[in-house]
């Protein structure tokens, strides 16, 4: 929830810009090794489909708190 929010992305966010930083540079020597894009275009895809069925897959987040309280802490 909102909670947990700002856990979540204090945590993905570095993983995040280093992925997006080394995108570029991944791309550029792939080039230079086989001079054409698509093994860098299908590696790029991999990933994004891998990080689609890993989402899709999670579970939902469960309160620690009981289910029939109604009251708020």
């Amino acid at each position: 929830g909102r909670e947990s929010l700002g856990t979540i992305r204090g945590l993905s966010r570095p993983i995040t810009m280093v992925f997006n930083a080394l995108g570029p540079f991944l791309a550029g020597w792939l080039y230079g090794r086989t001079t054409n894009y698509q093994s860098t275009f299908q590696i790029f895809i991999a990933s994004y489909v891998l990080g689609s069925i890993l989402v899709f897959i999670s579970r939902s987040p469960h309160s620690s708190e009981d289910p029939g309280s109604t009251e708020r802490v």
